[in-house]
């Protein structure tokens, strides 16, 4: 039998996490980024994800694009690929504001603190989908970003076993099965 344990850790920390030792891998929506890779070894990449723009959805008319921010404020997650678009993307006057957590930035939009939520497709369709009378997405920015498990550089085992099971999930039909909706323009 295998016994996992999981840790909840800050996303801005997630990675010093692992290169210490705290944790073995990282299962929780990393992208795969060069920066990333100079600190950890990653899988082969398990999901396509790209950026999008939650707003709320009394302001979907107002917001349609990030463009329509000029001199708003846009909430980012600490430490995301999400944050360093929105920083090198943002319109004129617009302010980037940091959280360490997506429910912090979901509380922030909800609240009026945050005109709109810059981050991850997948994160912000899912919570949109859950509250359609609360929140939508308006814009989504292809980036070609992809999701990988994250391992410690010294554990090239533990990243080899992982891509098996990948490539066994893959292979045996229960990939495609259980949601396998990474590939195309349409997550939901």
């Amino acid at each position: 039998a295998l016994n996992a344990d999981f840790k909840t850790t800050p996303f801005d920390t997630i990675i010093a996490a692992l290169a210490a030792g705290n944790c073995d891998m990282i299962a929780s929506a990393t992208t795969i980024t060069a920066e990333r890779k100079q600190k950890v070894a990653f899988t082969q990449p398990y999901f396509d994800a790209d950026q999008s723009l939650l707003i709320r959805a009394a302001d979907k008319n107002a917001y349609k694009h990030l463009a329509d921010l000029k001199g708003k404020t846009i909430g980012v997650q600490s430490g995301t690929t999400g944050e360093t678009y929105a920083k090198a993307n943002k319109p004129a006057g617009a302010t980037v504001k940091d959280f360490p957590g997506a429910e912090d930035l979901f509380n922030a939009l909800a609240s009026g603190d945050i005109d709109a939520v810059l981050q991850d497709f997948p994160v912000n369709k899912y919570r949109a989908l859950k509250v359609p009378e609360q929140l939508a997405v308006t814009e989504t920015f292809k980036t070609g970003e992809q999701y990988g498990f994250a391992v410690a550089k010294d554990n090239p085992k533990l990243v080899a076993a992982l891509d098996a099971a990948l490539a066994s999930v893959r292979q045996s039909g229960g990939y495609a099965t259980y949601g396998d909706w990474s590939g195309g323009v349409s997550y939901f």
